[in-house]
């Protein structure tokens, strides 16, 4: 019979007590660490998120808008659906804002005083309840790009979009808006020759 040594049997089955004391206290440091370190990374990620949302409130009115327009839509090419205003401006979009809806509805933007250096910028879908997208301060209107001339107002009395919409703030550009199609209806062949069209 083999017989072995106290001090190795313990020193091959086990760890010593201040070993064990030792990886404790260095398991606790790095916990401690990784939780602050984390604490502190999940602060500055709220922090670039309220900021990003800051950008965003007052980029997405932005947005809708040049979308909405991007989307404009015209139909018999004897009839007008685009009107515009220094102040107001309606449409059919297949891209309301807010919405993915992808059907032809109609759009009124609006410019409202609420005193006398903001107002506000809103919009409403199919004749509803109007929406409020932005505050601005200034003194914001519509203009429109009717061939090569910007002009306040724009109301065709046959099918036909602007070139383009801008929003100023007295004589500084706000935003731009291309509608995507061509501005002028196409016309069936039918009413070109006859006044009417069948089907």
């Amino acid at each position: 019979m083999m017989v072995i040594p106290l001090a190795r049997f313990n020193k091959i089955n086990g760890f010593t007590l201040v070993e064990m004391l030792v990886v404790l206290v260095i398991l606790s440091l790095t916990t401690t660490l990784l939780v602050e370190g984390l604490g502190t990374t999940w602060r500055n990620f709220d922090k670039l998120n309220s900021q990003q949302l800051i950008v965003n409130r007052g980029l997405l009115p932005k947005k809708w808008f040049i979308d909405s327009f991007k989307g404009a839509q015209l139909y018999h090419p004897f009839k007008s659906v685009f009107s515009g205003s220094s102040q107001r401006v309606s449409f059919i979009t297949i891209n309301p804002p807010g919405t993915i809806k992808a059907t032809p509805t109609k759009v009124e933007w609006s410019i409202e005083s609420q005193n006398s250096a903001i107002q506000g910028l809103y919009y409403s879908i199919d004749n509803g309840d109007k929406v409020k997208v932005a505050n601005l301060n200034g003194q914001f209107s519509f203009s429109y790009l009717n061939g090569q001339r910007w002009e306040d107002s724009f109301s065709p009395n046959k099918a036909l979009l602007p070139n383009a919409i801008k929003i100023l703030n007295g004589d500084e550009q706000w935003l731009l808006g291309i509608p995507g199609r061509d501005v002028e209806a196409i016309m069936p062949t039918g009413i070109a020759v006859n006044g009417t069209h069948e089907i």
